[in-house]
């Protein structure tokens, strides 16, 4: 899939606890990444299409990516944790998505060449800057961060009981 260069921005929110997140175009919505609860499979709305990220295990590294039309595998994602870092591979292209600063929310994604997509978010909400229009590279970048996001939510909340218990 040859990627076509041009700028933009999008929007994404989601509610506190709230498993869905809706992505805005102008203030369009455009597509929706739901996540189910206790389960590694998120759905994917996107202008009419239809995808489903999905692990086949619980201690599985690697997120694959389904066309729900005709159910065909087109990309997977592959984590490393220890480096808040993703491989991401779709339609045979490459990709890394990592963190460009941690305590400031800001994560990029880039092909061998150059650096195509810069996401800044908070827990709630975030815009995405691309130069490529391929929506559905730039959804599963915003699953990868939706999804270390989580997990550092998780962490502090497992950090934070027994210190706010023990008096």
């Amino acid at each position: 899939m040859k990627i076509e260069k041009e700028n933009i921005t999008l929007t994404w929110k989601k509610g506190f606890l709230s498993n869905l997140i809706e992505i805005n175009s102008k203030s369009k919505l455009i597509g929706k990444l739901s996540s189910k609860s206790f389960s590694d499979s998120t759905d994917v709305e996107l202008e009419n299409k239809k995808y489903r990220f999905f692990k086949r295990g619980i201690f599985e590294s690697t997120t694959l990516i389904s066309d729900l039309e005709d159910n065909k595998i087109i990309g997977r994602i592959i984590y490393d944790s220890i480096k808040t870092k993703a491989y991401l591979e779709l339609y045979e292209n490459k990709y890394t998505w990592k963190s460009e600063s941690f305590w400031t929310g800001k994560w990029s994604l880039s092909n061998q060449s150059e650096k195509l997509i810069d996401y800044k978010s908070n827990l709630s909400n975030g815009v995405i800057n691309s130069i490529t229009n391929d929506t559905l590279l730039i959804l599963m970048g915003l699953h990868i961060t939706n999804n270390y996001l989580r997990g550092i939510t998780f962490f502090l909340i497992i950090i934070l009981i027994p210190i706010l218990t023990i008096r």
